[in-house]
């Protein structure tokens, strides 16, 4: 029973379906009935999706060079825990930025099937939970990776200059975190990673430069699951100012502003 487990923290391995279907069961039905509980909820989702910007090598190193939440303080320090070799001198910040500058495949990390989604009238999350390692990593991903702006020199052998810009914005209960970058000079990438959306209803991702032009990036008909979209448009990445999740008729759905305001 749910008595002896908060159903706080648990939420993170309810998201990540690794519960029994019994204990998932009795955390729905707590979660349509407690306003605290599905304030923690939203934010666990976008936690998750913002994981979706960091390779699976550099959690596990999150994880070595910080060891787990809550850890007590007779404890061996977490590098006695460590599970690979030593960590480089330099920090984990600086490893993470320059490998979001550095790397042309900027593609979808994270398995969104695994993710579950709670229906929109359940309301939207606030709290965090401690959920462990997972939160841990992903409470450093939301401060160095998605809303940075990280530059970086051109890249020996690449076509063009790589520079990679992200961030993340979030609008009546839909989450939105997007990564453009510039693989080939003249044409940018967009990454994008939405969740919150209605199941079964068609949405359109647009990219708007610096001189007012729109560019359709690309069409989908969403799952009700966390979701990664791509796509390019001919504009260098300087020029990309906002990138918008749309619905058919030309409604806004959320927009996130690289370098402004988001909404």
């Amino acid at each position: 029973m749910l008595i002896d487990h908060p159903v706080a923290e648990l939420l993170g391995v309810y998201y990540l379906d690794a519960l029994p279907d019994a204990q998932d069961g009795e955390i729905e039905a707590h979660l349509a009935v407690c306003a605290a509980c599905r304030g923690t909820a939203d934010e666990i989702v976008e936690l998750v999706a913002a994981l979706a910007l960091v390779r699976d090598e550099h959690r596990a190193g999150l994880l070595d060079a910080f060891g787990v939440l809550h850890r007590d303080r007779d404890a061996p320090p977490p590098s006695a825990f460590a599970r690979f070799a030593p960590m480089p001198v330099a920090t984990p910040a600086d490893d993470l930025i320059e490998d979001l500058a550095a790397t042309p495949d900027v593609g979808p990390l994270v398995r969104a099937g695994r993710l579950r989604r709670r229906p929109r009238d359940r309301g939207r999350a606030r709290a965090l939970a401690a959920t462990g390692t997972l939160f841990c990593a992903a409470l450093l991903v939301a401060g160095l990776a998605v809303t940075s702006l990280a530059r970086a020199g051109d890249t020996p052998g690449a076509a063009g200059p790589y520079v990679t810009a992200a961030a993340t914005g979030r609008a009546g209960g839909v989450s939105l975190s997007v990564v453009v970058s510039e693989p080939v000079a003249g044409e940018s990438l967009v990454a994008a990673t939405v969740s919150g959306l209605d199941p079964d209803e068609p949405y359109q991702l647009h990219a708007t430069t610096a001189d007012g032009r729109t560019a359709l990036v690309s069409t989908w008909v969403d799952t009700g699951r966390v979701r990664d979209v791509t796509g390019r448009l001919d504009a260098v990445l300087t020029d990309v100012v906002a990138v918008t999740v749309t619905e058919p008729d030309g409604g806004t759905v959320v927009t996130v502003e690289l370098g402004g305001t988001n909404r």
